[in-house]
Order: C-alpha cells, then structure tokens, then sequence
C-alpha cells in the first residue's frame, strides 16, 4: 500500500469508503483510510506472496 511518498506493507480490510490497515506487529495500531479524501494519494502496489523470515 503506498500514501504520498510511503510504502507500507499491511493488512488490508475495506469497509464502506474506509480501507483499515493492519500491521502483522500488533505494538502498531490499525490506520483508517478515508477513500473520500482526495487530498491523499492512496494505491494499492501489490501482494505479498512470499515473505522469508519471521513478522515481528
């Protein structure tokens, strides 16, 4: 998931006009993403398929 300049890799849940980002480390709190608000620059990059180490 990229915002702005960010790349992030969550957990994505869309619910009505809001995408909830969720990290795999639960010492980060959800990020709710208003879609309604065109002042961000939100895209979905891709999928994980593969990760090779452990998630802290």
């Amino acid at each position: 998931m990229g915002i702005d300049d960010e790349v992030l890799i969550k957990h994505v849940d869309k619910e009505p006009g809001v995408y909830i980002l969720r990290s795999a480390n639960r010492d980060y709190r959800p990020i709710s993403i208003d879609l309604r608000d065109e002042s961000l620059n939100v895209r979905v990059i891709g999928r994980v398929i593969w990760w090779c180490r452990e998630a802290r």
